[in-house]
């Protein structure tokens, strides 16, 4: 059994105003019903405490969550770091840098990816 909350909302991103119709599922995924023309859009929306917290957890492989090609990015830079012989303060210095930018990284991530979605949804209207 699903539980399902409908609530109307205006919601604002990236200078986008919409008036819609929001039916949150325990799948965690949105309907979204634009309602000037009635069409149910699914979108996969990544949530972005979810990737933050992924992100501060594991670092790295939390940005799996958001983006694979930037998680192998980030992986490759700390591999590198404690691999080329660096003394261990500098190197754990270095890797607690990489952690950091991977939280970032992973909020703007996020944000792109809802963006786009939501671009796409509007986009034929």
């Amino acid at each position: 059994m699903e539980l399902v909350y409908h609530s109307f909302a205006s919601i604002t991103i990236g200078g986008f105003n919409f008036k819609q119709l929001l039916i949150f599922e325990s799948t965690g995924v949105k309907k979204m019903s634009n309602l000037s023309n009635g069409n149910i859009v699914v979108a996969p929306f990544k949530s972005s405490l979810a990737a933050i917290l992924l992100s501060l957890v594991l670092g790295p492989v939390g940005l799996l969550y958001v983006n694979w090609v930037h998680s192998i990015i980030m992986l490759v830079i700390t591999l590198i770091i404690f691999s080329v012989g660096i003394p261990q303060q500098y190197a754990l210095v270095l890797g607690l840098l990489v952690w950091v930018v991977c939280v970032y990284w992973t909020g703007i991530d996020v944000l792109v990816y809802n963006k786009r979605l939501l671009k796409q949804l509007y986009k034929d209207e």
